[in-house]
């Protein structure tokens, strides 16, 4: 039962723990007192809800402006969930005024100025480019269909996994005390290979010789000239580059300092 009135189904008071239900909409006042301290409060939300894959953080979306994530947010939140007359489920018809007024769209800005309507088939063709939806346009509008909205929306479809235990920060431990103290130990470095050196060097097109670098630190045992380990290559690198002599390495005594 819903609106505040009390579910008496006799199955619950049969199982001697949960003598009923109370379901409230938002905004209700718990009915006081309760006829039993066993009945349990349920919250009814309106409008229901959409499910969000945590894979969404590493998709293509998550890089694009703020914006562009609200507008295909409101595009899975506005299409049917269900087939419901010409609307198949994962369908539904917009006009881009509206989707502009809905997401507030006229208090975003981009380096080149604020957003205009127009904007937003920028949002909409690249989401028909990936994959993510297909369209149809008319002269009102436009039509369109999320095409895995049936795999992403069934809550069926996703991984259940064991809770993952709270990790403390790798640089903090706890002492017998159960005070915090700080960890010196930092995470191992791991060496890179010559190529994974050569692949970066091509990549940041740094003017810097590959077999030169690996050959003195791997002689060093990863160990600069001041008795530190290296803690990133990476970072060696680029003082590396900065110290090149016009863009030859030569191996001068600058590298001995490193």
């Amino acid at each position: 039962m819903v609106d505040g009135k009390i579910n008496n189904n006799p199955k619950f008071k049969k199982q001697g723990k949960v003598a009923g239900k109370v379901y409230l909409r938002l905004g209700e006042v718990l009915p006081s007192p309760l006829p039993s301290p066993n009945y349990i409060v349920m919250a009814i939300i309106p409008n229901g809800c959409i499910l969000v894959a945590r894979k969404v953080m590493e998709s293509e979306i998550w890089s694009k402006p703020s914006w562009w994530y609200k507008i295909f947010s409101y595009i899975i939140m506005e299409v049917s969930y269900k087939t419901e007359g010409i609307n198949a489920r994962g369908t539904s018809f917009f006009q881009y005024k509206t989707i502009f007024k809905e997401c507030n769209l006229d208090k975003e800005k981009t380096w080149k100025g604020r957003i205009s309507p127009k904007s937003i088939d920028n949002v909409v063709r690249w989401m028909r480019e990936v994959g993510i939806c297909t369209t149809t346009k008319t002269t009102r509008g436009i039509w369109i269909t999320l095409c895995k909205y049936e795999l992403y929306q069934n809550i069926n479809n996703y991984k259940t996994t064991t809770k993952t235990p709270i990790k403390r920060h790798k640089n903090d431990t706890i002492s017998k005390e159960g005070k915090k103290v700080k960890n010196v130990e930092r995470e191992l470095f791991k060496p890179p290979t010559l190529q994974t050196i050569k692949d970066y060097i091509k990549e940041k097109k740094y003017a810097v010789d590959a077999n030169t670098f690996y050959d003195y630190f791997k002689e060093s045992d990863w160990i600069d000239s001041k008795g530190n380990k290296v803690k990133s290559w990476k970072q060696k690198l680029i003082t590396w580059n900065s110290h090149s002599d016009k863009g030859k390495n030569g191996g001068g005594k600058w590298q001995t300092s490193l």
